[in-house]
């Protein structure tokens, strides 16, 4: 699958349901506003917790998504919404992944591929602020596939538990 465009200009050579599908995403990717996310009060924001586990820690080298998990939260209270999935990576997980994760190669095997649950992810994410310890690791991740498969990325704001710790810890 090819998709070519300019921006706000995208032209898919797939079938019309996928195409559709991807339209929707790219819509997504270019027409959400950050900066009218971040003016909601912690109260009415809508915040969706992100955790992806992968094959390696370089999103543009070949490593790959092997599970992602989010919750979804309405100010600070939970929502019991939730979104995991595994992922199936398309190589095999380095024994120095799975030592980490515990996620191996025989796991994933009937899992589908990211490219096949991004419509899904993207629908969970929507408008939310993104929070995650090292969010930007994730976020790499899935943009990664974005941009191959609709050449855009997340816009959504987000927070990293890591930097608010060393923030809040001293250590910064």
């Amino acid at each position: 699958m090819k998709w070519f465009g300019r921006p706000n200009q995208p032209v898919n050579s797939g079938a019309s349901m996928e195409n559709a599908t991807l339209q929707s995403i790219y819509q997504h990717c270019t027409t959400l506003n950050p900066r009218k996310i971040i003016k909601q009060s912690i109260q009415e924001a809508r915040f969706v917790v992100i955790d992806t586990e992968t094959t390696g820690f370089h999103a543009y080298s070949n490593d790959e998504i092997v599970s992602i998990a989010m919750i979804e939260l309405i100010g600070l209270e939970q929502t019991g919404q939730q979104f995991k999935t595994l992922i199936n990576p398309g190589r095999s997980i380095p024994e120095s992944s799975t030592k980490i994760h515990g996620i191996t190669d025989d796991d994933v095997v009937g899992a589908p591929k990211l490219s096949e649950k991004l419509p899904d992810i993207m629908a969970f994410i929507d408008s939310a602020v993104l929070i995650g310890h090292h969010v930007n690791f994730d976020i790499r991740f899935i943009n990664k596939r974005l941009q191959k498969l609709v050449g855009c990325s997340l816009q959504n704001p987000w927070v990293d538990t890591m930097l608010l710790y060393l923030e809040l810890s001293g250590k910064m």
